[in-house]
Parts: C-alpha cells; sequence; structure tokens
C-alpha cells in the first residue's frame, strides 16, 4: 500500500514514531510531508538534523516556518483562552493545510495516487497504523480520542461556568458533540477537507464578530458537523509519549 503520512506542528517527540516507521516500511510505502511550526538555528538545528537522517527514506518534504497570525487578526475571546494557546490551535491547523498542500503538490508534479492519506502525530505511543482495509474513500475517519468528551457549548458571549464546568461561546447546536482530532485518515479529497479546518476558523471569526472561541477540539468538531461531511470515528490503540511537550 502507498500510503502519505502528514505529520504538523511540532515533531519533539519521534522516538516511538520511529519503531513503527522502521516496523511498517517492511509492509508499505511510505511518503512524509511535514510542516513545523518552528524556527531554524543554530540551537534546534542538530535536532531536525537528526530526524531528517532517521527518516530520510520517507521524507518527501520538510517545511520549517514560525507561524504567525493573519494581517489584521482580532479575537476578543482572551478572557477565556491565553494567547499562546490560541496561536498554538491557528499554527496546528495552518500547519495541517500546509502539509496537504505539500503533498498534493509533490503527487501532481510526480502523477503519484496514495491509496490513503493519514494525519499524524509523532508524539503518540502505537503498535501498528490504522486499519485500512476496505476503507470507504467516501467518509472520513477520526480517531476517537483517549481522553474521550463531549462540548459544553453556550451562547452567552462571555462563556459561562455551570455544572462544574466550563462552556464555551459557540452555535449551541454543538452542545454535546463528540471531539474529534489526533489522528484521521481517508482518500484525497477526504483528508483535503480535514485539512481546511483552518480556513475555516478564520471565516467564524470573523462571522462571530471576533469573538470566536478557538480552541483544538471545538474547532475541528464544530468544522466537520457544520460542513454536514461524512464522517465516522474509528477504535485505535494509542497512548502519549510522556515527555511530549
Amino acid at each position: 500500500m502507498l500510503i502519505c503520512i502528514l505529520l504538523s506542528g511540532r515533531i519533539k517527540s519521534y522516538k516511538y514514531f520511529e519503531v513503527l516507521m522502521n516496523h511498517i516500511k517492511h509492509l508499505h510505502t511510505v511518503h512524509l510531508f511535514i510542516s513545523v511550526n518552528d524556527e531554524l538555528n543554530e540551537d534546534n538545528k542538530l535536532f531536525y538534523d537528526e530526524f531528517k537522517e532517521k527518516f530520510k527514506e520517507f521524507i518527501k518534504i520538510l517545511k520549517i516556518n514560525k507561524y504567525s497570525l493573519p494581517d489584521n487578526f482580532i479575537n476578543r475571546n482572551n478572557d477565556t483562552i491565553s494567547a499562546g494557546k490560541l496561536i498554538n490551535t491557528l499554527s496546528c491547523f495552518y500547519n495541517d493545510k500546509m502539509a496537504f498542500l505539500e503533498s498534493e503538490k509533490y503527487s501532481n508534479m510526480h502523477s503519484i495516487d496514495y491509496d490513503v492519506y493519514l494525519r499524524f502525530r509523532t508524539d503518540i505511543i502505537v503498535n501498528s497504523l490504522p486499519d485500512f482495509n476496505n476503507f470507504n474513500k467516501n467518509i472520513l475517519y477520526c480517531v476517537k480520542t483517549v481522553n474521550n468528551f463531549n462540548l459544553a457549548i453556550t451562547d452567552n458571549p462571555n462563556g459561562e461556568y455551570k455544572n462544574d464546568r466550563r462552556h464555551c461561546y459557540g452555535n449551541i447546536l454543538h452542545h454535546g458533540k463528540y471531539v474529534t482530532g489526533d489522528i484521521a485518515f481517508g482518500s484525497k479529497s477526504q483528508m483535503k477537507i480535514y485539512c481546511n479546518c483552518y480556513e475555516y476558523i478564520l471565516e467564524q471569526n470573523i462571522k462571530n464578530n471576533f469573538n470566536y472561541f478557538i480552541c483544538f477540539e471545538y474547532n475541528l468538531t464544530c468544522y466537520l458537523h457544520d460542513i454536514n461531511v461524512d464522517w465516522c470515528f474509528f477504535n485505535y490503540d494509542y497512548n502519549y509519549h510522556l515527555n511530549r511537550n
């Protein structure tokens, strides 16, 4: 099977990912496309040189660029989310988008049709890839997360703390929806949808008078629900690397 793996955001903890890749290379052909939120300098050059050496047989593109907010970007929800988390969230989805665009550019240039696209993380512990056998190419598959919980939404623009839990401001139609994230797979068309959440967030922020709640699980869940894409959960035995931060 020819597999396109998209890595985005950060690649700091990759010990178990290296084990996985060395295992599956005997079973599949894998191309890695990576977009990282970082600034290459003397302090981290050795790290990236070692990373590229370890994964040289898989890497097709590795982009290292420091993410910055769009010009004239405004978000007034600073009382419920730190500036750091806001930038981290936007960076995550931005790099999802960039990793996919690089894979699309590469596949078009070399006339390659990947059997499956996998959005993945280096900072998780797994023994094998998800089961791609007989997956429906018209459905987007999102992992059932380790820490599964429901969204808590309020129509109060200032947010609310009730029932011992913080409720974020947004469309209350999303209240109680399941969270998606971490890992997803599907066909090229489905992964293109998945990796376009960044544009959705920017649009919703404007529509909500720059008061849109920007945070990982909330945004991805609302996005998939709002665009009415056919998606489903899949079970996958994984956990987080303890030193992933």
